[in-house]
């Protein structure tokens, strides 16, 4: 049969008497102090190398992502527009005042160049832009060095056409021109002229905002002019796009870009 037997409860404030700091000696509290501020340091000290850990295999996966930010943090947040193409015959037509006035607009004030001071280029780590004086580099923008480019295009184009009529006007332009029969070179010149305000609505939407700096003469002298080479852009994955078209491809016979692209 057991045996129960009955233990007395401590009095009220007994257990809180074993546990009261003023049972501690000063070497136990002490001690205790001690010990909660070694694990607090330790805490930290975890927390700091995981925060470097972590920002060093960043930096090792995209050593260049980092400073092309950096870089672009010059250009302010660009707003995303919807924008409907539409043909414009302004800016595909041919040469003449309202056609230039209509594409020299879309270059601003500065002709697509920003200034910088060489502090802040420097800060950014920008390569050196056209000097302008001891404090101030100019650097391009690169939508705006695109269309200067396809402006370019544009005026030859058009002094080249010239160039032909005036060399076949008359009978002989009813001759074949190469393999194509007047008819056919007649549509060409439409869909290149087509193409150019195609283009132009192109870039613009793109909006390319990288920063471009002088071109490197090679002989460590800083040029003054403005290549665009060696600049890193922020681009669109052409292999996805690529791949993506090739898989959704409607089959076409026509071969050769030239061809393809007829519409």
């Amino acid at each position: 049969m057991a045996v129960f037997q009955y233990k007395p409860l401590p009095t009220e404030g007994e257990d809180d008497k074993e546990k009261s700091p003023l049972t501690t000696t000063p070497a136990q509290s002490k001690a205790e102090h001690h010990e909660r501020t070694l694990k607090t340091i330790f805490a930290a000290c975890v927390f700091v190398i995981f925060c470097g850990g972590v920002l060093l295999i960043l930096s090792l996966m995209e050593p260049e992502k980092g400073l092309r930010s950096f870089r672009q943090a010059l250009i302010p947040e660009i707003a995303m527009e919807n924008f409907v193409w539409e043909n414009n015959k302004t800016f595909a037509g041919t040469v003449d005042e309202e056609s230039n006035h209509a594409w020299d607009s879309l270059i601003p004030p500065g002709h697509g160049f920003i200034l910088l001071s060489k502090s802040k280029a420097k800060k950014h780590h920008l390569p050196p832009g056209i000097s302008v004086d001891e404090n101030h580099d100019r650097y391009s923008i690169s939508m705006y060095h695109q269309i200067h480019c396809l402006g370019m295009i544009r005026l030859g184009y058009f002094a080249a056409v010239d160039r032909f009529n005036g060399l076949h006007s008359g009978p002989s332009t009813k001759r074949p021109v190469g393999n194509q029969d007047e008819h056919a070179a007649h549509r060409d010149t439409l869909h290149l002229e087509h193409c150019f305000d195609y283009l132009r609505q192109a870039i613009l939407c793109a909006g390319d905002t990288t920063i471009e700096w002088a071109r490197d003469s090679g002989d460590g002298e800083i040029d003054s002019q403005v290549d665009g080479w060696g600049v890193e852009h922020q681009c669109r994955s052409t292999k996805t796009i690529y791949d993506f078209t090739a898989k959704h491809r409607a089959e076409n016979d026509a071969e050769g870009i030239a061809n393809v692209i007829q519409r």
